[in-house]
């Protein structure tokens, strides 16, 4: 037992508590990701035509790193049409 601030504490708490510590940094700082490991996905959503360019390797993400859009949505056209009369 290792006394601290008047209170006794078992040794195999000690090794728990640095073990979990150090499980923690571990996950949280690892990364096993290739550097420039990048797509292109192209998703159309509803009449849009959009490629996104999204960085794989992760395991449980794809963050995204470009968006561009190839060309104007149809949809939208008569309320850019509004918008330009006004």
């Amino acid at each position: 037992m290792i006394r601290f601030l008047k209170k006794p504490i078992p040794l195999y708490f000690l090794f728990v508590s640095i073990a979990s510590v150090m499980l923690i940094f571990f996950l949280l700082f690892s990364n096993n990701t290739p550097a420039g490991d990048l797509s292109v996905i192209e998703e159309t959503p509803q009449s849009c035509k959009i490629n996104l360019l999204r960085l794989n390797g992760f395991s449980f993400v794809k963050p995204l790193v470009y968006a561009e859009q190839e060309s104007e949505c149809a949809d939208y056209y008569a309320c850019k049409q509004e918008i330009q009369n006004l």
